[in-house]
């Protein structure tokens, strides 16, 4: 059996926008089990895991919005692996080109079958981030 050898109280929040397919008991559960780890994380300044995901200790408002996009994914397939999150996944990769600084050629080599037009991508990459 092993033994703590220093116990540290920690406290912590966290905001979550629950997806419309998920239950008040499970946002609540989820809630709280990502509090836990932002707490963790704030203190002792580390990258926690839990359940095949890391959450490390946000450091900007930009990363912020990544972890609640990626979060908000992967918590509503969890809940429903036939959650439809396309909109959530187009703004997540909305987000990876323009940190990368991808012009729309770029996209196109990368996601070959991408349906957004130029214009709509120039216009959608102004307003990320």
């Amino acid at each position: 059996m092993l033994m703590a050898q220093k116990v540290k109280t920690v406290a912590g929040e966290y905001t979550y926008a629950a997806p419309q397919n998920v239950t008040l008991r499970e946002a609540k559960d989820y809630a709280l089990q990502r509090a836990k780890i932002k707490a963790l994380a704030d203190e002792f300044g580390t990258t926690v895991s839990m359940t095949n995901s890391s959450f490390a200790k946000e450091t900007s408002s930009k990363q912020e919005r990544f972890v609640e996009l990626v979060n908000s994914i992967l918590f509503s397939k969890h809940a429903d692996p036939t959650a439809d999150t396309s909109k959530e996944e187009r703004t997540l990769d909305l987000m990876v080109y323009k940190l990368y600084g991808l012009t729309y050629d770029e996209v196109k080599v990368v996601d070959p079958e991408t349906t957004i037009t130029e214009e709509e991508y120039e216009r959608e990459i102004s307003k990320q981030l």
